[in-house]
């Protein structure tokens, strides 16, 4: 992806938002994350069910500029914006994991899903 197709999907997009990540969690492999820019500059973070399309937690973070915001997800995901995947225009959805998840209540739940989000996230 370039910065200029960001732009161009958040404008343009009938969701004002595009995907950049989608993949099983090794922590929680029961869950897929979902992470995604959205117009106005705002990152969330989704943890979700695998397989389906409820949010477990949400974390969200409002970034100064769509620049700034692209340098953090760089950063969380360790790829450079020229390896992301447009998960809005392709649809891919990871494979399912054959670990099996941990088993915890839901307070221990966020707590672990908070700590994989970058700092400043909050739910």
């Amino acid at each position: 992806m370039t910065l200029d197709e960001i732009k161009s999907h958040l404008l343009v997009g009938a969701s004002n938002k595009v995907t950049i990540d989608v993949s099983v969690m090794p922590e929680v492999p029961s869950d897929v994350r979902e992470v995604s820019l959205y117009k106005g500059n705002t990152a969330r973070i989704f943890f979700r069910p695998y397989g389906l399309d409820e949010k477990n937690v949400m974390f969200s973070k409002d970034y100064s500029s769509l620049e700034e915001m692209v340098q953090e997800m760089e950063a969380y995901l360790g790829l450079p914006i020229s390896d992301w995947e447009n998960f809005s225009r392709t649809g891919r959805y990871p494979d399912r994991s054959e670990q099996a998840a941990p088993v915890m209540d839901f307070g221990t739940y966020r707590q672990l899903m908070q700590s994989l989000v970058p700092a400043g996230f909050t739910e």
